[in-house]
């Protein structure tokens, strides 16, 4: 006899499709995090062009990359995908506010990825309420 009082976790497709919808961006900010530690990547100059210390680069670094990678874990995907999003609402503000962009970038591209981070965060934590 199956049970008819356990809580929905959401149908296979439906978290399947989430935890794309995460794993996705979250492999590039975790790349793009990675890459701050490489001085031939320039991020570091970025940074002091931003007017941020050239150290920043590295503790943003390390946050992205942390933040992917809890990402990728459905336990603690919640807190990866809203720290990837306030990294990238900051990114929005710094690159509205000085329009010097990492080549491939946009003043925009930062406020796609907050909306994306922002909205796998709400999923998961609705996904947790349940």
């Amino acid at each position: 006899m199956t049970e008819t009082n356990a809580p929905s976790r959401g149908s296979k497709a439906g978290r399947i499709a989430l935890w794309i919808l995460g794993a996705l961006p979250a492999l590039g900010m975790g790349l793009a995090g990675g890459a701050k530690f490489f001085p031939a990547t320039h991020w570091q100059d970025y940074f002091v062009n931003w007017g941020y210390p050239r150290w920043f680069a590295l503790v943003t670094g390390t946050l992205e990359v942390t933040g992917a990678i809890l990402t990728f874990m459905p336990r603690f995907a919640l807190y990866g995908a809203s720290m990837l999003a306030a990294i990238m609402a900051g990114a929005a503000i710094t690159l509205q506010l000085h329009r010097s962009t990492p080549p491939g970038w946009t003043p925009t591209t930062p406020a796609v990825y907050v909306a994306i981070f922002s909205l796998v965060a709400l999923l998961r934590w609705r996904e947790r309420a349940r």
